[in-house]
């Protein structure tokens, strides 16, 4: 197992009703906010108790709401320009990964000259960040420990992680209660995401003690959180489970690394205007197969932390119940099983190839991969 270095920089907070102790995080730093969020929020009075936490601490708060599920880079510009007009001192995030990644974008540009374009290319010197909130509506965010971002360039569509001030995010509070508002396929398809992150994360070559336990655990409660889910979708004691392997597999991605599927996921989101987690659900299977040979071992090991199999059962039975598990729910919560239910057009699967292929952290995968086995894999999953 090779060495690590493990530091979580920002504080958690993570429980019930945490939402409303946004105001007195928030007004340590300073007192005029910008809050980075999606209009849907509104629809269950969340952006109104985040906006009323900050006010009662005499903060003013500035509302950007017009991040959409596929936002690009030109969402990001647009709130850089009035956090900038407003003199923000504090960035909230408060939505999904998009969301998240928009603000983390404003709060790193925010105190510099810098342009979006300027950090997306790695050109100019960024400023001191402005410190940043982040609030996962969804209750995941892969990149909430690491010093790195989504972005969706605008020009051409196509996903970039970008790198970041150290340290950026200064507070993360998870309550769970957002994550009742999630409708229940879409809740399954989130926890099949976190799946194949702790899957492809404990497969990484950067793999470690600490990431393992993380791991691990995150997908002991993944195997108990789909069939309680399932039996009392809308029971809130279930759906924190949804928020707990999230942050798990966050904790766990800060010292291991993204796999090919993760990648592609995030590739496909951006051209197609396809939903990470959907891509993520239908790519788990066949990114299994795909390792079989290299990580058998692992991959059995996975069916054991699923409770699928126990430690001394077949290694090559026990592998094939991981993928029987990732396929049987699946088809449990009737989700797509192809990627062409997505009308994503065959041809430009290259493109996806393409974009991929210069992820950096394809460096750590377990076995080696060129172009033509991406698109194999593509193909595989079409």
């Amino acid at each position: 197992m090779p060495d690590f270095t493990f530091n979580l920089s920002p504080q958690i907070d993570f429980g019930n009703n945490t939402l409303g102790q946004v105001g007195a995080k928030a007004s340590e730093w300073g007192q005029r906010v910008i809050l980075v969020t999606e209009s849907i929020l509104y629809e269950n009075g969340v952006i109104e108790q985040v906006q009323s936490s900050l006010e009662s601490k005499g903060m003013t708060a500035l509302v950007y709401d017009e991040v959409v599920p596929h936002a690009t880079t030109l969402c990001m510009e647009n709130a850089l320009k009035l956090a900038r007009a407003s003199r923000s001192q504090v960035v909230i995030g408060m939505g999904g990964i998009n969301a998240l990644s928009i603000a983390k974008g404003v709060a790193m540009a925010v105190q510099s000259s810098c342009e979006v374009d300027d950090f997306l290319s790695q050109r100019g010197k960024m400023g001191l960040p402005t410190p940043l909130i982040e609030i996962p509506s969804t209750g995941r965010n892969p990149f909430l420990f690491q010093n790195r971002f989504l972005a969706v360039d605008a020009r051409n569509r196509r996903s970039i992680l970008v790198e970041s001030q150290k340290n950026l995010t200064r507070q993360v509070i998870f309550d769970p209660q957002l994550c009742l508002s999630l409708p229940v396929k879409y809740c399954f398809t989130l926890m099949l995401e976190t799946l194949l992150h702790c899957i492809e994360g404990y497969l990484s070559l950067k793999n470690n003690y600490m990431s393992e336990l993380y791991f691990s655990q995150a997908m002991m409660l993944l195997s108990r959180a789909f069939p309680d889910i399932k039996h009392e979708p809308n029971g809130p004691e279930k759906r924190v489970l949804v928020p707990q392997t999230g942050l798990l597999s966050a904790m766990g991605l800060a010292s291991s690394s993204f796999g090919l599927a993760s990648a592609l996921a995030l590739a496909i989101h951006g051209l197609f205007l396809v939903p990470k987690s959907w891509v993520a659900a239908i790519l788990l299977p066949h990114i299994l197969e795909f390792h079989m040979e290299t990580s058998l071992e692992k991959i059995a090991q996975c069916a054991v932390f699923l409770g699928e199999a126990h430690e001394d059962d077949d290694t090559i039975q026990k592998a094939e119940k991981t993928i029987h598990f990732v396929r049987r729910w699946i088809g449990e919560i009737d989700i797509p099983a192809r990627l062409k239910d997505f009308d994503i057009p065959l041809d430009r699967l290259n493109e996806v190839c393409d974009i991929v292929y210069y992820f950096s952290d394809l460096g750590t995968l377990p076995r080696s991969v060129s172009v033509p086995e991406i698109y194999e894999i593509c193909k595989a999953a079409y």
